[in-house]
């Protein structure tokens, strides 16, 4: 579940400050949504190593963050790359995808309260 957080992480990241929060939060979307869709272009092409790699830096970024189920996601995206499964990299990539919105939703309404 991509809303699974670790608030806690996430505050240790950003050492609390509110407008960094906002700063990191944006950039974590715009790079997270760049990294799926350019993963998406890669698993289609058939390009599992690039597809792994891609999906390691999904993963490490929402870890780093504290997106936890996100990045549990995007573990197995990874590791079903990295074994040339792109079949099932595939399937992970749509979870990702329906995910990232509810995160993104999720990460918006923190952001919010925070204000």
């Amino acid at each position: 579940m991509a809303t699974e957080f670790d608030d806690a992480q996430f505050v240790e990241t950003t050492q609390g400050d509110v407008t960094f929060e906002r700063t990191v939060v944006r950039q974590y979307l715009e790079a997270t949504a760049n990294g799926l869709g350019r993963l998406r272009t890669t698993i289609s092409e058939g390009d599992a190593l690039t597809s792994e790699r891609l999906a390691h830096r999904i993963k490490g970024g929402s870890a780093t963050l504290g997106a936890t189920g996100f990045a549990r996601i995007a573990l197995a995206a990874e590791d079903a790359a990295h074994t040339g499964d792109l079949a099932l990299a595939w399937r992970m990539l749509g979870e990702l995808e329906s995910e990232f919105l509810e995160l993104k939703q999720y990460l918006e309404r923190r952001g919010a309260r925070a204000a």
